[in-house]
């Protein structure tokens, strides 16, 4: 295909020029979260998670009273779903809260847990603090939620944080590679 005065690259073209037709996003029709910053100067609610804009993002209270344990964000997909690929994409604006080492938990439709994924770890050097992130795992069928439990992220102040501009899920073909 010709591109001409096009002013978006589209994800699903780009995909589609790289021959990853089979590609499928997990659609997310909400998310929970352990805790969010509502109020204050800043609003970072969990639903900027997965808004589709790089430039907002959530992030869990930092005002006031903490969140004292490790810091989650469940998506909830619209219908069940076969997964192999996580991706995070931290906020632009400050590494405060940015994940560094997490566990993935998948559920089924009845909210059964049906695998986990421990002590995931993201790369960073002082050029990607917020570049997109990703891993691939193994494909796992019959996904309807994923936790994202954060174990450590970045934080100014020694506090738990977590914060995230986007995050998606998704089925990437018949690769292979356990984590």
């Amino acid at each position: 295909d010709k591109i001409t005065n096009n002013k978006e690259l589209k994800e699903d073209d780009v995909r589609r020029w790289l021959n990853q037709d089979s590609y499928k996003k997990a659609k997310i029709d909400n998310v929970e979260v352990c805790c969010e910053q509502t109020d204050g100067d800043e609003i970072d609610k969990k639903e900027y998670a997965f808004d589709g804009n790089a430039n907002t993002f959530w992030h869990s209270r930092w005002k006031g009273t903490g969140h004292s344990r490790n810091h989650w964000i469940k998506a909830n997909f619209s219908e069940a779903q076969t997964v192999n690929t996580f991706e995070y994409l931290p906020r632009k604006s400050a590494t405060n809260g940015t994940i560094k080492k997490f566990n993935l938990t998948f559920f089924d439709e009845n909210g059964e847990s049906i695998k986990e994924i421990s002590d995931q770890e993201f790369s960073y050097t002082d050029t990607t603090y917020n570049t997109l992130k990703q891993i691939t795992f193994d494909p796992i069928e019959n996904v309807k939620s994923v936790k994202v439990e954060v174990i450590d992220a970045f934080t100014a102040d020694n506090r738990k944080y977590a914060s995230c501009a986007e995050l998606g899920f998704y089925y990437s073909g018949d690769i292979s590679t356990t984590p």
